[in-house]
């Protein structure tokens, strides 16, 4: 290759291949091929350095985006990002010389290596990709992916850019609000495999029903397929939340309930999340009347056990955490809370933002973990007719209190209201959705002393101040490890053992535990 060919690879490409796995690790060998087309097996840095003088360079977001396989957008921000490597590239033995424009193959593998390698640097790729809205372009090209062959994706697309995940990313980036990167910790990973075909491959899960049938699509007739838009969890919020959940459960998301199709009774909820079939973590996922879209991940420690909803005590271990992406684009018709189908373009260049002046729901977009302050993570409990185990699912904070806790998030027993109370220890979310409004309490309804919803924070108790209220508008419930392992049947829990231990009296258990507790002397443990 010449003299200049035969020039030692400075130390940046050194460490930058070593870092990647060596100069035939399948990571650098994808970034030859991208750039010299062909599928040489170089074995030393300084392979990597004399292929780098000789091949192409890339001199324009065009070509940049053929390379990889990006959006042009996307493109033309790692144009500007990705540094050069002077001595690798031929231009920093002169001392006065200036590298050519564009980016060669040493400039692409140390940039790799470095947001591979440094949380950082990955944070703010990701901040410089939000910043340029060229997320909600990465986020479309990511999911596609997860579609099945030879469907048309136009529609499914345009559900998707309106779906309050990529509406709030939208409106994230106009406002450039600072750290919005590290609030979904797909952005950073997404950064970090830019380059990498293979590794984008990965980062959206595909969507399932029950039965196992992909869900992305919906027949419509004439052979055609479109997307439900009145669906909860779209292919761009599976996106941004996979990268928090751990890698084994990223492949396929089973849908194990919706309220739209198997109607909103919570004894069905509780049922779906807790039957033999459904093992392992659990994704819920609520959409409000006001708009919001929230949840939370269930994670347990035993892959092959499931959420319990006849034990009123708290579940889950420290990988829960619960999520908010906002409201839908205001261009959505949500006639019904569906979503809607109408609506017209979404316009990713205007300057206007998608939600309204006085929405500031994309200010609380994001994932937010467990802190570890305790093990209150999860809350489930169904069929107990005692104000000491109320009826509901929530995660974090407080439950066996008369009329449910102050949890981050709370699901009424009757699957049609909710609150969120900010600050709980367990994950210190933000207020993660309440409508505007008041709880009114009626006077003496009929002598109950029933509260009347009337859309959004209940300010009549002091021990509710601060607590957003909600309306439901439509629940779902994902088993993120996939199959339904139905030739892997236990037995009932209820079936097992009589009398006392019997399904149909945990809540009597759990009374004479909490009895032996409050009389101060040691609980008594089920044998």
């Amino acid at each position: 290759m010449g003299a200049e060919a035969s020039r030692p690879a400075p130390r940046a490409l050194v460490d930058a291949v070593e870092a990647l796995g060596g100069a035939t690790s399948a990571e650098v060998l994808e970034l030859v091929d991208a750039f010299a087309r062909a599928p040489p097996a170089p074995v030393t840095a300084d392979d990597v350095a004399a292929l780098s003088r000789s091949s192409r360079r890339l001199r324009t977001a065009a070509e940049v985006a053929d390379a990889f396989d990006l959006p042009e957008r996307v493109a033309a921000v790692l144009l500007r990002r990705v540094p050069s490597v002077d001595d690798a590239t031929g231009g920093g033995d002169g001392g006065d010389a200036v590298p050519p424009a564009g980016i060669s193959l040493a400039d692409a593998l140390v940039h790799l290596a470095s947001c591979r390698n440094s949380d950082a640097a990955a944070v703010e790729e990701a901040d410089a990709l939000l910043r340029a809205g060229a997320l909600v372009d990465l986020a479309k090209m990511a999911t596609t992916a997860t579609t099945a062959d030879g469907d048309d994706n136009e529609e499914e697309e345009e559900v998707d850019a309106r779906a309050p995940p990529l509406a709030a990313l939208r409106t994230m980036s106009r406002a450039r609000m600072p750290g919005a990167a590290e609030r979904f910790p797909s952005l950073p990973a997404t950064a970090r495999s830019l380059l990498l075909r293979s590794a984008r491959a990965s980062l959206a899960p595909r969507l399932r029903d029950a039965a196992g049938a992909p869900l992305t699509t919906n027949p419509i007739g004439g052979g055609r397929r479109r997307r439900r838009s009145r669906d909860v969890l779209t292919r761009a919020g599976a996106w941004l939340l996979a990268a928090s959940i751990p890698s084994s459960q990223r492949k396929t998301w089973r849908r194990v309930f919706s309220s739209v199709d198997d109607g909103a009774g919570f004894s069905t909820f509780v049922s779906r999340i807790t039957a033999d079939t459904t093992r392992g973590p659990v994704l819920v996922c609520v959409r409000t009347k006001c708009g919001d879209v929230l949840g939370g991940y269930v994670s347990l420690g035993d892959p092959s056990s499931s959420v319990r909803g006849d034990r009123a005590e708290f579940q889950g271990d420290a990988g829960t955490f619960v999520f908010a992406f906002g409201k839908a684009s205001r261009k959505v018709n949500n006639d019904e809370g569906g979503g809607g189908e109408g609506g017209g373009e979404v316009d990713d260049d205007a300057d206007a933002s998608d939600a309204d002046a006085s929405d500031d729901s994309w200010t609380r977009v994001g994932v937010y973990a467990s802190t570890g302050a305790n093990a209150d993570h999860v809350w489930c409990a169904s069929g107990f007719s005692s104000d000491r185990f109320p009826n509901g699912f929530g995660f974090g904070g407080v439950a066996n209190r008369p009329g449910g806790g102050r949890s981050a998030i709370w699901i009424d027993g009757n699957l049609e209201r909710g609150r969120c109370v900010p600050g709980i220890a367990t994950f210190a979310a933000p207020m993660l959705a309440g409508c505007s409004g008041v709880f009114e309490r009626e006077e003496e309804r009929r002598g109950s002393g029933v509260r009347s919803f009337s859309g959004g924070n209940h300010t009549n108790d002091d021990d509710d101040w601060g607590v957003g209220w909600f309306e439901i508008d439509a629940v779902e419930a994902w088993a993120t490890s996939g199959g339904t392992n139905d030739n892997d049947k236990r037995p009932n829990r209820g079936d097992r053992g009589g009398g006392v231990r019997d399904a149909k009296h945990a809540e009597l258990r759990m009374m004479m535990r909490l009895g032996g507790r409050d009389a101060g002397g040691p609980a008594r443990e089920e044998r």
